[in-house]
């Protein structure tokens, strides 16, 4: 299933994924806003100080071994994006968290903003893979 297909499949749609992340998200930043504020901020000398870095360095592996499995359920995706670019969009992510946090974003706009980061990284992430994002959202 390619880039053009409009399959659904087994019930779930892009959009639930879409909506779920965004609630989790939104719900992490509501329940642990100082906690993320010491972690983002105030980790230097702790324990905690490289957690971003190693954070990071697991998400790449992960979406590694995630594009290998989207191989090989869709052999037309392209799957050849360098590490430092799966890097850097996690990094993104806590780039997003860390501005919601700084600028003091209300719980509702940062709903929303969530919601701009997840269709843009879907959007985006299918365009670069040259796979339908309604459809690798959902199967791989």
């Amino acid at each position: 299933i390619g880039h053009n297909s409009n399959e659904c499949i087994d019930n779930i749609s892009a959009d639930t994924v879409l909506n779920v992340m965004t609630e989790r998200y939104t719900e992490i930043l509501r329940k642990c806003r100082p906690q993320l504020q010491l972690l983002l901020f105030q980790s230097q000398g702790t324990s905690l100080e490289h957690f971003k870095d190693e954070f990071t360095d697991r998400s790449t592996f992960m979406v590694q071994e995630w594009f290998a499995r989207l191989k090989r359920r869709v052999p037309e995706a392209q799957v050849n994006i360098t590490d430092f670019f799966v890097h850097i969009n996690t990094v993104w992510l806590f780039t997003v968290i860390e501005e919601i946090i700084s600028h003091n974003i209300s719980d509702d706009d940062a709903k929303h903003i969530f919601h701009e980061y997840g269709t843009f990284q879907m959007l985006g992430w299918g365009a670069m893979l040259n796979v339908d994002p309604r459809w690798f959202m959902t199967r791989v």
